[in-house]
This record gives structure tokens, sequence and C-alpha cells, in this order.
């Protein structure tokens, strides 16, 4: 630990107080890539000076662990038959966070996708149908029934993990609704049931326990959708060249601010 002196002692104190008044567990370093715990505070002696005088400091990324016996999270360029990705999409992701906990004042930025059983796929029939009731004219089930093929992930298990980023017009602190967040992930509460993809695979959902550990799987998942953009009157897709490392599916920034520029 290097040198402190007695004002950077108060400093440490009033650091770790504050990070424990705001429920942070850990406050990203601004001069270095680290995540500081508040054990390591002392370590950090210009991290702790910006974070004591008011300068922006990170929060570590939000966690939930979601887990069902199916998933499909469907490739667009498959239009009847139903294909699944291997992994879920950002978005789908972003959906099943906004399932558990939305407001207008932030957006969920999804930093990673970390997948917990094997990769296992499954083909399944499904009755469906060729069209969609309009108005007040209802459809035939039994006339217009279709048998599809489905192939779907099957005992899937991941954990994700995701920054509240404020919108331009919040007024209140990101803590409030990180707080908000974390309750109701630790209750089960949610606004409607999280679905992994379909809405019929509904899925749990639960604090991560630490012992969660990734696949050791590495691998390239192709194009994958990364999110649509409505800035204009038609969505504009917008895709990327995923990889898996070790289990984990890493979104960059640079999709962010890609999609941004198109909103």
């Amino acid at each position: 630990m290097p040198q402190t002196s007695p004002e950077h002692n108060r400093l440490i104190v009033s650091t770790i107080g504050a990070m424990q008044q705001q429920g942070m567990t850990g406050i990203k370093a601004a001069h270095t890539d680290d995540y500081v715990q508040p054990d390591q505070i002392g370590n950090y002696i210009p991290d702790v000076t910006a974070f004591a005088q008011g300068e922006h400091m990170e929060y570590l990324p939000l966690e939930v662990k979601v887990w069902s016996p199916m998933a499909c999270f469907t490739r667009p360029e498959n239009k009847v038959e139903r294909v699944s990705y291997p992994t879920p999409t950002p978005s789908a992701a972003r959906g099943i966070l906004e399932a558990i906990f939305w407001k207008p004042e932030f957006r969920y930025r999804v930093r990673e996708i970390a997948v917990l059983r094997p990769i296992q796929f499954a083909s399944i029939l499904r009755n469906e149908v060729d069209g969609k009731a309009t108005g007040s004219e209802g459809i035939s089930i039994t006339e217009r029934r279709q048998q599809r093929h489905t192939l779907l992930l099957r005992d899937v298990a991941y954990v994700l993990k995701a920054d509240i980023v404020l919108r331009p017009h919040a007024t209140d602190d990101v803590a409030k609704y990180r707080d908000q967040f974390q309750r109701r992930v630790q209750r089960g509460q949610c606004f409607h049931r999280p679905a992994l993809g379909c809405r019929e695979f509904a899925a749990d959902f639960a604090p991560p326990d630490g012992s969660e550990a990734p696949i050791a799987d590495t691998r390239s998942l192709g194009m994958m959708l990364f999110d649509v953009a409505f800035g204009s009157s038609s969505g504009t897709p917008l895709f990327w060249e995923a990889q898996m490392e070790r289990g984990r599916v890493r979104v960059p920034d640079s999709l962010y601010d890609a999609l941004g520029g198109l909103t």
C-alpha cells in the first residue's frame, strides 16, 4: 500500500462510508481498469481523491441469474421455421431485465452474458396459425393451423451483467434505480414474467450466489442481431460478429455508440 497522509486516511474512511451508504460493492478506478473493493481503497489514492471530490465513478454491473428448461432466441433470417442462436442476443437480455424492472428515466446497457450450462439444441413440432386476427374479425384456428419445427435450446442458465444508463431527462441518481432493481431480483418481483426468446419459454430468475461458473467453451457465434434502432419510421437492425470466450459473450461499447447514432 502506498504511503498515506492523515488527509488521505480521512478520504479512505469517508469513501468506504459513502460506498456502503450507496450500496456499492466497488468503484471503477479512474486511472486503471480495476474495480476497487472497500478493503483495497488505500491502494488507489488518486481515485479516492476523485471520488471524494464528486467526480464520476462507475458502479459494478448489475447481475441476475436466469434459467429455464427451454429457450429460443430466433434468428431473423429464418422466416418460417424458428432456429435459435446458441446464446441470448443483447436485445433479448435487455428484454429480460426490462421485464424485471423498467423506468423511462434509464436504459440498460448489457455488458456480458455468461453461459452456465452446455449449449444443447432440441427440435420440437408446434401447432401455429398462418396469419393474424385483424380488427373485429376472428381467425379459425382449425382452418389455418400449421405445424412448424422449432430448433431451440434446452436446459439453459445464464448470468446477465448490465449497467443502468440514465437518460437526459432523469433527475434522480442512478443508485436509486440500481437499488430498486436489486430489491426486485431478491424478492422475485417483475412487471411480467421474463421469457427466454419466445413468450412460452418463461424464465426463473434470482441473484447469483457466487457459485456460478461459465462453461469452458470458446467459439465464434457468427453474425448475431445486436439490437434494432427505431429512430425512423422503420426499425434499423444492427448486427455484429459475436464471439464467446470461455463461456462469456462480452458486448463492446462500440455497438452502443453505433446504436446511439441511429436513434
